[in-house]
């Protein structure tokens, strides 16, 4: 083999391990999206009834918070007709969610701070429900419901 062929030669293997390689960062790199925009998956009915034990028998002006169907999320805007009552309610509701047993946890270990919740079509999360609890003003939430529900709101980040 001359030297000029030994240097084509060198070239070829050369080009095809950059393709190669460019292959590879290209299917990790694809891959990592993929799996970092799937949503997370819950065990719906686990969700629900553990929603539902901190839920029954909390009544305000003839409505409540039990999750009977999963694709209808109780969220205080359909229940109680969107009310500040309805609102506070639904404050201390998912925050003896949080707090009982093991349920933070839960939704940590099963990234589900961000899982879907379908309400009547109104889609929201975990996460932004406590945000929301937060800035709304009008709901008249007292110090101590705040400060909790802010405490979750830092939990939930630091979680992600």
């Amino acid at each position: 083999m001359s030297s000029l062929e030994v240097d084509r030669s060198n070239r070829v293997v050369r080009r095809r391990s950059l393709l190669a390689f460019v292959a590879v960062v290209c299917v990790a790199g694809c891959a990592t999206k993929v799996v970092g925009f799937s949503q997370p998956h819950v065990d719906e009915q686990e969700l629900m009834s553990r929603w539902n034990v901190v839920a029954d028998g909390l009544m305000v002006q003839g409505f409540n918070f039990r999750w009977d169907t999963f694709d209808t999320f109780p969220h205080p805007t359909f229940k109680g007709g969107g009310s500040t009552e309805a609102y506070q309610a639904f404050a201390a509701v998912l925050i003896a969610f949080f707090e009982r047993d093991d349920n933070f946890d839960f939704l940590a270990r099963n990234k589900a701070f961000t899982f879907p919740l379908n309400s009547s079509g109104l889609m929201t999360t975990f996460e932004d429900l406590t945000d929301m609890l937060l800035k709304g003003d009008w709901i008249g939430l007292s110090p101590a419901t705040r400060y909790k529900l802010d405490g979750f709101a830092t939990r939930i980040a630091n979680a992600r």
